[in-house]
């Protein structure tokens, strides 16, 4: 289910009791909003997915998707790849069938290197942040995560107005949101179920 965000937007105007842009206008409460998902999304790591991709012959390294801020694990067919430091591959070249990764700057490195095509068969577990919401874009974060992140945009608005005291309680309820998101998340990739469903990559 999607949340568009001039809905979003609405209920944070009538929140702050200005239903027509005057201190706060639309441009800059959409831009709270997205530093607001960002810094969510980092320091809760609760959104996380799995994305596929295909191997090439004699490629070792392939490029993140957009939005990728963590790597949990990685996996070649069935089997599940060694996680190791970068360097220790900069000198090696032979190839095979996978069972090592590393992770620099923005791609996953593997190695062996692939002898052969395989379709699908890479895939990474990942945090990742939301995509920038655009001004008629939607969201589909659930109801729970939107009413923290209108914290954070009441919060910096509130600031920005000047009324410290009630920046600092919106502050208070974006963090204990934050808080138990992150518990949550935590919990639930213990137990083997924080995963949607796999994205080809």
């Amino acid at each position: 289910m999607s949340t568009a965000w001039t809905s979003i937007r609405s209920d944070i105007r009538v929140e702050l009791e200005e239903a027509v842009a005057a201190v706060y206008t639309d441009v800059i409460l959409l831009a709270w909003w997205n530093e607001g998902q960002s810094d969510f999304a980092r320091r809760s790591r609760a959104l996380t997915d799995e994305q596929f991709t295909d191997t090439a012959p004699g490629q070792q390294s392939y490029v993140f998707p957009n939005k990728t801020t963590e790597v949990m694990a990685a996996n070649y067919k069935d089997g599940a790849l060694t996680r190791c430091e970068y360097p220790e591959f900069a000198q090696l070249t032979a190839s095979g069938t996978p069972t090592h990764y590393a992770v620099w700057q923005d791609a996953l490195y593997i190695y062996p290197i692939p002898s052969s095509a395989a379709t699908g068969l890479l895939y990474v577990q990942r945090f990742y942040e939301p995509a920038e919401l655009g001004a008629d874009d939607s969201t589909n974060l659930s109801t729970r995560d939107i009413m923290a992140i209108k914290s954070y945009v009441k919060m910096r608005a509130y600031e920005m107005s000047g009324d410290l005291q009630m920046s600092e309680w919106h502050r208070k309820q974006y963090e204990q949101s934050l808080y138990e998101r992150k518990l949550e998340a935590l919990r639930q990739r213990e137990g083997g179920h924080a995963h949607e469903p796999g994205i080809v990559w």
